[in-house]
Formats: C-alpha cells, sequence, structure tokens
C-alpha cells in the first residue's frame, strides 16, 4: 500500500491549520520588535524622533496617495525614499531600522485600527476552516 497519498494530506491538513497561526505569531513579533525600538529611540532622543514621527506620517501619506494612484508598487520602499529625501532637506540623517520602524508605527496609526486589524486577521484565520470549525480538505484537491 502506498501511504505518500495518506502521509501528503495528513501534512497539508497539519501545516493549514499551524502555519496561520505561526503568521500571526511572527508578525506580532516584528510589530513588538518595531515599539521596542521606537520606545528606545524615542527615550534616548525625544527631539529627532519627533521630527522622524512627521517625516514618517508625511512619507506614508504621500505613498498611499501615489499607491492609489497607481504610480508606484512598492509602498513602503517609496515611503522610506520619501522620508528620507524629507530628512535630508532637514539636515538629518536616520538609520534605514529606525526610519523603517517609524513607518511601520505611523501606517499602523494611520491605517489601521489595533482591534480592526485583530479581527482581521482572526477572520483570515478563520476562514481557513468550514463554519464547524474542520478544515475542509476536499476542497484542497
Amino acid at each position: 500500500m502506498d501511504f505518500m497519498p495518506i502521509l501528503s494530506k495528513i501534512l497539508e491538513a497539519v501545516l493549514s491549520v499551524v502555519l496561520p497561526v505561526l503568521a500571526v505569531a511572527l508578525v506580532s513579533a516584528i510589530v513588538a520588535l518595531a515599539k521596542k525600538s521606537w520606545a528606545q529611540a524615542k527615550q534616548a532622543s525625544p527631539e529627532i524622533t519627533d521630527v522622524l514621527e512627521q517625516a514618517a506620517k508625511f512619507a506614508v501619506k504621500a505613498a498611499e496617495q501615489a499607491g492609489a494612484a497607481e504610480l508606484i508598487e512598492d509602498k513602503k520602499q517609496y515611503a522610506i525614499e520619501i522620508a528620507e529625501k524629507w530628512l535630508s532637506a532637514k539636515n538629518l540623517n536616520i538609520d534605514v531600522d529606525l526610519l523603517d520602524a517609524a513607518i511601520e508605527k505611523a501606517v499602523l496609526e494611520s491605517f489601521n485600527d489595533v482591534d480592526l486589524l485583530d479581527a482581521a486577521i482572526g477572520k483570515a484565520v478563520l476562514e481557513s476552516f468550514n463554519v464547524d470549525g474542520k478544515k475542509n480538505i476536499a476542497d484542497s484537491k
């Protein structure tokens, strides 16, 4: 008897349950790390972080508008470039990782209600299951 089809279906079922949970955990860890980095930077130099927050908010709005007009493909990269140019005009050189964290924070604050984001993630996980809570393996053929 060939066990590969059975093993394949079992592995598929396990991964379809585990991967969404791991994805949520990974996103949560990244957000927590970004918040921690931002808090440390804000404590070290509040004046610079205030300017950085302004640059990030400006860049996020510009990227959102350019993305809506389909002028760009990668909004995050565009936002980083805009923020770097804005800060350069003010003679400030900021680490790209810190700028990235500030932009992520601005995106979360501007466009996402944290409760709404949690609900959307939960809904995405639940949508991978049937109404009765069991994975529909037959649909994945």
